[in-house]
């Protein structure tokens, strides 16, 4: 009985394992697929050269609203279209990167429009239910720069 207990634990652990291994591709696959940066000081020297605002999305592996975001909101043509035209896109895991100290949050998925020019937060978006604030706030620069 005890053995069997144990055996079951150690599945248990090898399932969670292969579980979290599964994220951390999902994360780098996503943003590789989308052509997210991810490496802050490398976004903003290409928001600098190519004139643009970024979109900073904050994320963790352990967050089941920001793999929703991703898959229903971020991975759409739609928004992938927009945003390679208006923005840098730059996701940071806090799972697997430091996030830079001014945009550090507990709350994710959080987005930070943040300017090219000095770097400052334009507007924020916390929560995938606030996605309806990330359509307005894209919309708006696609409507401003046509």
């Amino acid at each position: 009985m005890v053995l069997l207990s144990m055996l079951e634990r150690y599945k248990m652990k090898k399932l969670l394992l292969v579980f979290f291994l599964l994220f951390n591709i999902s994360y780098a696959d996503f943003t590789k697929e989308f052509g997210y940066e991810t490496n802050y000081k490398e976004a903003i020297k290409k928001a600098k050269k190519q004139k643009k605002d970024i979109v900073l999305v904050l994320i963790s592996d352990y967050c089941p609203w920001c793999d929703k975001l991703k898959e229903e909101v971020l991975g759409t043509e739609y928004t992938e279209e927009i945003v390679d035209k208006h923005y840098i896109s730059l996701m940071l895991n806090s799972s697997q990167d430091k996030y830079p100290e001014k945009f550090d949050t507990r709350y994710v998925p959080t987005i930070h429009f943040v300017s090219y020019k000095d770097e400052s937060i334009i507007e924020s978006v916390v929560g995938f239910n606030a996605n309806y604030r990330f359509y307005e706030i894209i919309e708006e620069k696609e409507e401003k720069k046509d």
